[in-house]
């Protein structure tokens, strides 16, 4: 389906809606899905109004609303009436989290943009810490994006956590692993702090404290991969 639409917008953009529907066959729930990670916008204004004329319309023997009318032109809709409009516009951490339901990441700016500005000025981006110095002290905080335990490793778990401006890796030692296994294991944004490592142009914190991100809660994050 997604190769038919893309094939039919070469043909002629999409100019309602409901030519959408029309011309591509996307059921509800494909309509629902693309709505609400904005891929309507253009057609419909936001990704709440959009969401509102999928579920509103009546999707029967492939018409995507029951007013619709078939005209020379091809089909016309009604659309969302800024007056009769029930639903509230996405909060930006909303359409954040309907990015990363719908398609596992986000065209926006990053979460962990969202908590940036509540971090200690310590809590180092990514991109800074391959800055450090080799044994230096140093924190940093993102996305837990990957967890590794080779069978090499003796025990030693990576990770890589991931920020509005880029990845940053971890080592943690057996004792350490143990002393914070629920938290690495279980939290979706983790707060590293520990040693700068630099071997052979890489750059690794190794961990002596892993911690929970403050407010990570309140944010969305992508799945990992892990070694569980």
């Amino acid at each position: 389906i997604t190769k038919q639409m893309l094939e039919t917008r070469k043909q002629k953009l999409f100019y309602s809606l409901a030519d959408f529907r029309h011309r591509t066959k996307f059921d509800r729930r494909q309509l629902r899905q693309l709505a609400s990670i904005g891929a309507l916008n253009e057609l419909a204004g936001t990704r709440r109004q959009a969401i509102w004329q999928v579920e509103k319309a009546e999707l029967e023997q492939g018409d995507l609303f029951a007013s619709s009318v078939v005209t020379c032109g091809g089909i016309s809709s009604e659309t969302a009436n800024s007056s009769d409009f029930p639903l509230p516009e996405m909060s930006y951490n909303s359409r954040i989290q309907a990015d990363y339901a719908g398609m596992g990441l986000t065209s926006g700016r990053h979460p962990m943009f969202l908590v940036r500005a509540l971090l200690p000025k310590s809590v180092l981006p990514a991109i800074l810490i391959g800055q450090q110095t080799d044994g230096s002290r140093a924190a940093t905080a993102g996305a837990v994006i990957c967890r590794q335990r080779p069978g090499t490793g003796k025990g030693v778990v990576f990770i890589t956590l991931e920020d509005e401006t880029g990845l940053s890796n971890s080592v943690v030692y057996p004792d350490r692993f143990e002393e914070f296994r629920l938290t690495i294991t279980t939290e979706p944004f983790l707060l590293v702090t520990g040693t700068i490592q630099q071997r052979e142009g890489s750059t690794h914190l190794v961990a002596d404290r892993v911690e929970p991100l403050p407010t990570s809660h309140e944010i969305p994050a992508a799945g990992s991969h892990d070694f569980h």
